[in-house]
């Protein structure tokens, strides 16, 4: 005898159950879409990764923003909850666990019918853009603040050269790491993040303000926005 479960629970999902799933979407003149991919071991890893996280919700939704670590991962969760908590549950935001893995979620959730979004921190432009120069830090700490001033000062089309990487659903920070945009000079930690996210009115400040790191912050939330519903 044979069933076929339908729901909208992440809790059937799993490394045992994903190849028995289906996904169903709406296209944009809302007909269904299916998706049912073959998986690789690879892919099915991925899956007990989401499983043991307890993300596996992001399959439910339209689209998907992945960021590199767990603070970046509260931190635009928080963000898209204060802009926009009509979506918040159409739009999935969890961490890869390293920059390196990022490309792995990406294809893994585009062939489930995701969209999908990258956020990464500024040192990406390396890997992205900058590709045969020699990597310098740019974080907040250490040499990476005065590293910072002079890859600004030198590179001066930094501005339009990341821009240009929208059109690819790649978004990398124009000035620095996380922790440059909440004003700390240590690599941020969770706890840190939760205060203030959620313990203050510092991100609400934030966002309110007309500082060129929120302003930069809410385009791109708006630019995912736009992609995914529309103006």
């Amino acid at each position: 005898m044979q069933y076929i479960i339908v729901t909208h629970s992440g809790e059937l999902i799993s490394s045992d159950t994903i190849e028995y799933v289906q996904r169903f979407a709406l296209d944009n003149n809302r007909y269904s879409i299916v998706y049912s991919p073959s998986l690789s071991p690879s892919d099915k890893w991925l899956i007990k990764v989401l499983d043991n996280s307890r993300s596996t919700y992001a399959l439910f939704g339209k689209a998907a923003i992945i960021t590199e670590g767990e603070c970046d991962e509260y931190y635009f969760r928080a963000v898209l909850k204060e802009l926009y908590p009509e979506l918040a549950r159409d739009i999935a935001v969890f961490n890869a666990g390293g920059k390196t893995s990022v490309p792995k979620w990406k294809d893994f959730l585009t062939v489930m019918g995701l969209k999908v979004y990258e956020i990464y921190d500024l040192d990406e432009v390396y890997n992205i853009i900058y590709t045969t120069e020699t990597y310098l830090k740019l974080g907040p700490d250490g040499n990476g603040v005065a590293n910072l001033a002079t890859f600004a000062a030198s590179h001066p089309t930094l501005h339009t050269d990341i821009q240009f990487q929208y059109s690819n659903n790649i978004y990398i920070l124009e000035y620095g790491t996380l922790e440059n945009y909440i004003n700390l000079s240590t690599k941020a930690k969770l706890p840190e993040l939760i205060h203030y996210c959620s313990q203050t009115n510092d991100l609400i400040n934030f966002l309110s303000s007309k500082d060129c790191k929120a302003l930069e912050i809410k385009n791109i939330m708006q630019l995912i926005k736009v992609d995914i519903i529309g103006l």
